[in-house]
């Protein structure tokens, strides 16, 4: 059984009310998108989509100080969320929205209630937005409802992110996405056809000699002819994790 609770560094995730707990995919995710801010102008505006347990933006508010909207479908994983975002040293540069993204881009015009887990009025544009969507399709569930819904793709997210985002994308903003190998294929031409495109990836395997875990890609309004590229092992010899690995989590984990 999972931990009720996942304590990093600087914040502790409380998970037990959460479909997806924190997983090493997920938190390597935060983690480059945390090292691309540091390396880059920070953003004043971000946007975690399905943000589960708050696991992306409390990373990214470590790093950065620019206001992070979250957003998030299930009534009790929205409500951990906002709890971990309290709890956190980053309070007050976060704000969680109970509602799915659909219903989001139709209120970007509408303020509404003034408390941290209502759908508060979204911005108009956000300089970078994430997500680590759902992404089973057609697969078969198990018996823990909140997991499925976490897991599968029922509220068809993918299908609504490529015009979502570059609805609420700013003309020079960045989108992280995180998806297994196949998904990230197909999920890329459907980012083209919005008029958005790779411009860094990140190939994600467990170990030598094993096929892509995890495919990482931002997306932007630029149409490169190469995207900056990386292959990236969790494990590596016979040390717990890699030299990469650990250097892109050692602000967060531990006992790193």
């Amino acid at each position: 059984m999972a931990n009720s609770f996942f304590r990093f560094k600087e914040f502790t995730i409380h998970q037990d009310q959460c479909g997806m707990k924190v997983t090493t995919d997920g938190c390597l995710f935060g983690a480059i998108i945390a090292e691309h801010l540091q390396q880059t102008q920070a953003p004043e505006t971000i946007l975690d989509i399905g943000t589960g347990t708050g696991l992306l933006s409390l990373m990214m508010a470590q790093v950065v100080p620019g206001h992070i909207h979250a957003i998030e479908i299930d009534e009790q994983a929205s409500k951990q969320a906002a709890s971990n975002f309290e709890t956190s040293p980053w309070s007050e540069q976060l704000k969680l929205h109970h509602t799915s993204f659909e219903d989001f881009l139709e209120k970007r015009d509408t303020a509404t209630g003034p408390d941290n887990t209502s759908a508060q009025k979204p911005l108009s544009t956000y300089d970078l937005i994430v997500s680590n969507p759902p992404f089973f399709s057609h697969h078969l569930r198990g018996k823990d409802m909140a997991k499925n819904k976490a897991l599968h793709d029922e509220d068809s997210l993918l299908k609504l992110l490529p015009a979502g985002v570059n609805a609420l994308l700013s003309p020079n903003g960045l989108c992280f996405v995180l998806l297994p190998d196949y998904e990230m294929s197909v999920f890329t031409e459907e980012m083209k056809k919005a008029g958005l495109f790779p411009q860094q990836e990140v190939t994600v395997y467990h170990k030598a000699g094993k096929p892509p875990f995890r495919r990482i890609s931002a997306f932007g309004r630029n149409k490169l002819k190469s995207p900056k590229s990386e292959t990236l092992h969790i494990h590596q010899g016979a040390a717990p994790y890699s030299e990469r690995f650990t250097e892109l989590l050692s602000p967060y984990y531990l006992h790193l």
